[in-house]
C-alpha cells in the first residue's frame, strides 16, 4: 500500500470535521509520509518529545497514559484505527503524554511542519484540525468524569462500550463483538483498578448478563449493558 492511499485516509478523517475544496484534498494527498509496522508495547511518543510527528492509526490499538512518580500509569485515552496522534502546535511543542501501541498497529508519520504549514494556508484544512483536538479534548472529559463517578462495574463497562463503538466504525468489531485490545492489567490502568478487581468486575458483568466472554473477545448484551451504564452527555 503506498502512502498516497494511507493519505486518502488522512482525508476521510478530516473531512468528517470539515468539507475540504478539491485543492485541500490534493495538498493532503502531496504530503510526505512514512509508513511504519510496529509491534505491541512500543512508545510512539515519548511524554516531553518536542520533535514527534503527527501519527494517524491505521490499523491496531494505542493508548497514552502518564506515569506517577512511584511508577504508577494512568491510560488516559485508547486510539482505534483512524485516529490521529499527537496533533500539536508551535507554540505548545511538547507531548504532555506518553503513546505506546497496544497491539501490533500500522502507522502513518507526516512531519509536523508539513500539516501546520497547510494549516496556516488553507482555512478547511485548520478548521478540520481543530476540531479534531475539540474531539479529543471532549473524549478527555468525558474519561475523567468516568472515573470520578462511576463505580468499578460502570467504569469498565463505560470502557468496553467506547472500545466496541469506536472498533465499530474503525470496521475492527463483529456486530457489537471485539477482540479486547487491552490486558486486565491495562484496563486496571484505565479504569483506576487493580487487575484483580478488574477481572472480578468482568466476571460479574458476564454473570449479569451485561457481556458475553470468550478468552479475550468480549461481546456487549447491548440493551441490558446500555441501560446499565448511561451514555455521558455531550
Amino acid at each position: 500500500m503506498d502512502g498516497t492511499t494511507h493519505l486518502t485516509r488522512l482525508v476521510r478523517r478530516l473531512e468528517r470535521f470539515a468539507p475540504l475544496p478539491a485543492a485541500d484534498r490534493h495538498a493532503i494527498l502531496a504530503l510526505p509520509v512514512q509508513i511504519e509496522r510496529i509491534g505491541r508495547g512500543r512508545r510512539l511518543i515519548d511524554e516531553g518529545q518536542q520533535d514527534h510527528a503527527l501519527l494517524q492509526l491505521h490499523s491496531g490499538y494505542a493508548c497514552r497514559y502518564g506515569l506517577l512518580s512511584d511508577g504508577q500509569r494512568q491510560i488516559t485515552g485508547v486510539y482505534v484505527a483512524g485516529d490521529l496522534i499527537g496533533l500539536r502546535s508551535g507554540d505548545v511543542p511538547a507531548a504532555s503524554q506518553t503513546v505506546s501501541t497496544l497491539s501490533d498497529a500500522d502507522v502513518a508519520k507526516i512531519p509536523h511542519a508539513a500539516i501546520m504549514d497547510l494549516a496556516e494556508d488553507r482555512v478547511a484544512i485548520a478548521r478540520a484540525l481543530w476540531n479534531e483536538t475539540i474531539l479529543d479534548a471532549n473524549a478527555a472529559c468525558d474519561w475523567i468524569v468516568s472515573l470520578g463517578r462511576r463505580d468499578a462495574r460502570g467504569r469498565v463497562l463505560a470502557l468496553l462500550q467506547d472500545l466496541t463503538i469506536r472498533s465499530r466504525e474503525a470496521g475492527l468489531t463483529i456486530r457489537d463483538s471485539l477482540m479486547l485490545p487491552l490486558t486486565q492489567e491495562e484496563i486496571g490502568d484505565a479504569t483506576g483498578l487493580t487487575s484483580v478487581h478488574v477481572n472480578r468486575t468482568l466476571m460479574a458483568l458476564q454473570a449479569e448478563g451485561m457481556i458475553d466472554r470468550i478468552g479475550r473477545r468480549v461481546t456487549l448484551l447491548t440493551g441490558r449493558a446500555a441501560a446499565a451504564s448511561p451514555a455521558l452527555s455531550a
